[in-house]
């Protein structure tokens, strides 16, 4: 099964991207594409009944553009900038920081960010450092490393998802 949903991602992946690209930013098409294809591998035994591949692969899109556009409305209900992505690292942070009352809370929440990142599978810790503090491209990291900008993307998602989990549970609430 899990070939078959590969197959069919490369299949249909630019078409969607192009139909995506006609309703959201580029960088929101490829999150969506990308987070569909994730959760297709991790839940293998729930597609075995799909017959048609395609057709589930274009409405999970189509799902995941109305969960988009839901959130972005959300977002805007409870008056946070559209610029706040829950995808970046200063997001995670920033918050809280800014509502730091003591310069102590704000060490200390710094500490743990940086015991956090530390552990970090490689590939995490790697982008994270290079793209949220070294200020590195996507783009320029593919290059070195030869690994793909989705991935790079995926991995960050992952890392970042991690360490807002390890800091909601040393009571950061972020």
């Amino acid at each position: 099964m899990k070939d078959e949903i590969e197959q069919v991602y490369t299949e249909q992946r630019s078409s969607i991207l192009t139909w995506l690209g006609k309703k959201i930013p580029r960088e929101d098409a490829e999150d969506i594409l990308h987070t569909v294809l994730i959760r297709s591998l991790q839940n293998l035994d729930s597609l075995s009944g799909i017959k048609d591949l395609t057709a589930w692969l274009w409405k999970s899109v189509q799902n995941g553009v109305i969960d988009h556009w839901r959130t972005k409305q959300r977002r805007r209900k409870a008056g946070l900038a559209d610029t706040a992505d829950p995808d970046l690292l200063d997001s995670v942070i920033d918050q809280k920081i800014r509502n730091a009352p003591e310069l102590l809370e704000k060490e200390e929440l710094a500490k743990e960010l940086s015991e956090e990142i530390q552990k970090l599978p490689e590939e995490q810790r790697f982008v994270i450092i290079e793209q949220c503090l070294n200020n590195q491209t996507f783009s320029s990291l593919s290059k070195k490393t030869g690994v793909s900008v989705e991935t790079l993307s995926a991995r960050k998602r992952y890392a970042i998802e991690r360490l807002r989990k390890s800091l909601n549970t040393k009571d950061y609430m972020l």
